[in-house]
């Protein structure tokens, strides 16, 4: 093996320049200097218990004294300081650092190179808040923290602590376990650690001396992978024998995605030993005709092996799979296409600023996502966990069934947010007005009055809003959308009442409520008092308007849920029904039940001469339905099919696999998008993923055909049909009214007759 590709500063070039250049120290404390010859101080007498740190870590460039002879023993560090300290001691590369982007550490400060490289190795974090600050005195706690991670070291749960001011359930329990057991450090008294101290300096140079001479403290190299086998790899030139610790990592297996790659490692017994980051450069290719998404990705796989460090994607077509990270994970915005990932674990945060409008895939475990990618679609897949997401701009985030969000925090400009996912609790921490489409929304908490503009079919378990504001000054829609938030601030929503309950009044336990009944029921201008079970609405005598023919108002005896069961298409519910008067949208998609969805019959309506292939288009949201195709290889085969009976197959295949859906547009026939809803009707694809994916809009339906004034002659005779009876004039479904009393069933024929 060659020699080390990086060497230590000599230690009376590095006195000369820091007394200049003040690179260790924040210029409100004045540059250090140090007497070259003795390295003695005024204020450290040889028998204070830091001496020979202080000795030795001013002799190896690490720290250095005061203009007036000083040394400062007790006063405090701050957090710039000591990454300055750690950095000197690790003798790291601070030449070509990524920017960590805290909003407190200017890249033209005297700390920023030191706190970015410790940052790129994943070594320090900075807080919830985007800052470093730089300026704090750091406590015990956090150099114990920070020790802890530099040394790798880890506490043995059943050695016991002798520090009582070292709660159990305190945050940084385990890391000053982790030192004490290693004799790195001691408390202030026999049973005090005094956590929340500042660290003074003399106990920062203690605490580094003790690692430094116990072997602890890993100085990283850093180079551009070259070349890469089973058993060595050539970085900058030398060439390195790989240990078994990282041969996961880096194998001939992995070559085509480590070529070119920046990496800092550390030596061991001549060996590879740890990778403290890792940034790849290299792109794969956009899957061709024919070929599987993902299927020209160029793949890191890690065989379960760690990364010590940050994990950092700046190529295009990248997967990586079956890795763990040990510090951050960032998807660069040098990532202008797909990124995908199997089996991936973030020990800290995942940072998106790249991928498109397509798909970045997260598939494993992640504490804290941050997206940043304007428009971009994350899909997070199969049995992932992300504990915290933060979005702050414009995105798509998509969920597999088995995917649960505990928290979502809506930040910066964010305008519009798709929640193709199930979110427990969604913060929205903006001032700009936002959309916001999903499917299902724990609790939903505005900080700010801020407006909302809720696509129907997203249900809220509890809206948060603040104090003293109307929810109708909030979310902009709320007539429109009401029933799907069930309460507002923790209280039932009093437009949305409670069902299942007593009848109210009646004296003496035991009472039983009642079924509810129909008393009068209206479509629009046609009303029938007292229907009984079974009752026929004529559309002949309903007025050709919107308000008319699709609302209905009904009036209960008592409060109660209704649904309306459509034969081969669905089920229209769950109307929540007060006591007395109701008014419903019948047809209001986000009530609808799609386990019986017929897609067949979708594709007759849109069969209809008058119907427009952009009309089409629209209607069903075809770009959310093509992509969803893409989850089903039978399904997909299907659908290319259809493309291959164009003389442009092979380019139209290359536009759908690269997402490309507005060139479908160009070139799909109506028919052809109708031959795509004929797939669907014998597709794999579960109806609920198609259908929560595309949000069939039947309005934009009906308003292709010809509006209001088309639905009686262009798509009641289709939907006629569906009854299976011989009768094409007429439409026979079934109704449900249930209330805690029971459930009575209703039959209702619709009809056109003059």
């Amino acid at each position: 093996m060659g020699n080390k590709s990086s060497k230590k500063l000599d230690p009376k070039k590095l006195i000369a320049s820091t007394v200049s250049a003040a690179v260790v120290v924040s210029p409100v404390s004045g540059s250090f200097v140090a007497d070259a010859a003795e390295n003695s101080f005024k204020d450290v007498s040889k028998d204070a218990y830091y001496f020979e740190a202080v000795q030795d870590l001013v002799k190896k460039g690490v720290v250095s004294g005061y203009p007036d002879g000083t040394f400062k023993p007790n006063g405090a560090v701050t957090r710039a300081e000591f990454s300055a300290f750690l950095v000197k001691i690790l003798n790291l590369d601070t030449s070509s650092v990524n920017n960590p982007n805290f909003k407190d550490v200017d890249t033209n400060a005297w700390y920023y190179k030191s706190v970015a490289a410790l940052a790129n190795m994943g070594l320090v974090k900075g807080y919830e808040d985007g800052t470093f600050q730089p300026n704090k005195k750091i406590t015990r706690a956090e150099i114990a923290a920070l020790l802890t991670r530099v040394c790798n070291l880890s506490a043995d749960p059943s050695v016991p602590l002798p520090f009582k001011d070292v709660p159990e359930n305190a945050w940084y329990k385990e890391v000053v376990a982790a030192l004490y057991q290693s004799k790195l450090v001691a408390g202030k008294t026999e049973t005090t650690f005094a956590p929340n101290d500042n660290t003074t300096r003399a106990e920062a140079v203690v605490f580094l001396h003790r690692a430094d001479s116990k072997g602890l403290l890993a100085q990283g190299e850093i180079g551009t992978i070259e070349a890469v086998s089973n058993e060595e790899v050539t970085i900058n030139g030398v060439t390195y024998k790989v240990s078994d610790q990282v041969k996961g990592i880096l194998n001939s297996a992995n070559s085509a995605v480590l070529k070119d790659a920046i990496v800092t490692f550390t030596i061991s017994n001549q060996q590879i030993a740890k990778i403290l980051s890792l940034k790849i450069t290299a792109s794969g290719q956009a899957a061709q005709s024919g070929e599987k998404e993902f299927s020209r990705n160029i793949i890191l796989d890690g065989a379960n092996q760690t990364i010590d460090g940050n994990l950092i994607i700046a190529g295009d077509y990248v997967t990586v799979k079956n890795v763990k990270v040990g510090g951050d994970f960032e998807i660069t915005n040098q990532v202008q296409h797909d990124f995908y990932s199997e089996n991936l674990t973030v020990a800290g945060k995942t940072i998106i600023n790249g991928g498109d409008s397509n798909t970045v895939v997260l598939n494993g475990k992640f504490k804290n996502v941050e997206v940043g990618k304007p428009e971009v679609r994350v899909e997070i897949t199969g049995n992932s966990t992300v504990e915290d997401l933060v979005v702050s701009s414009n995105a798509t985030i998509v969920g597999d069934e088995n995917v649960v969000l505990p928290k979502l925090t809506v930040t910066g400009d964010v305008e519009k947010l798709n929640l193709q996912v199930k979110v427990e609790h969604v913060v929205v921490d903006t001032t700009k007005e936002i959309s916001i489409d999903g499917t299902s929304i724990g609790n939903l908490e505005l900080v700010k009055p801020v407006k909302i503009t809720l696509a129907p079919g997203t249900k809220i378990e509890n809206l948060v809003i603040p104090e003293n504001v109307d929810v109708k000054d909030i979310i902009t829609n709320y007539d429109e959308v009401k029933n799907s938030i069930t309460k507002i601030n923790d209280k039932q929503n009093p437009d949305v009442p409670v069902f299942g309950g007593g009848g109210g009044g009646g004296g003496g336990g035991g009472s039983v409520t009642p079924k509810a009944t129909i008393a009068e029921i209206s479509i629009g201008n046609y009303k029938i008092n007292q229907p009984g079970n079974s009752f026929s609405v004529n559309l002949k005598d309903i007025n050709d308007n919107k308000d008319d023919l699709f609302s209905a108002t009904l009036n209960v005896t008592q409060a109660s849920s209704f649904k309306i069961n459509i034969p081969n298409l669905g089920t229209l519910g769950d109307f929540k029904l007060v006591q007395g008067t109701n008014t419903i949208n019948l047809i209001d998609i986000s009530k609808m039940d799609v386990d019986n969805l017929n897609f067949g019959t979708i594709k007759t309506l849109l069969e209809n001469p008058n119907v427009s292939k952009l009309e089409v288009y629209e209607a069903i949201h075809f770009d959310k339905i093509l992509h969803e195709i893409k989850k089903d290889q039978d399904t997909k085969d299907l659908l290319k099919g259809v493309i291959n009976s164009h003389n442009e197959k092979d380019a139209l295949w290359q536009a759908y696999e690269q997402g490309k859906y507005d060139v479908i547009l160009e070139k799909f026939t109506k028919n052809d998008f109708i031959k795509v809803f004929g797939i669907l009707a014998v597709s794999n694809v579960p109806r609920d993923q198609i259908f929560n994916a595309a949000v069939i809009d039947l309005q934009e339906i009906i308003n292709a055909m010809g509006g209001t004034s088309g639905f009686k002659t262009n798509i009641f005779p289709i939907l006629a049909q569906l009854d299976g009876d011989s009768d094409n004039s007429t439409l026979t479904v079934g109704a449900e009214l249930t209330n805690s009393g029971g459930t009575t069933n209703y039959t209702i024929q619709f009809k056109i007759e003059n």
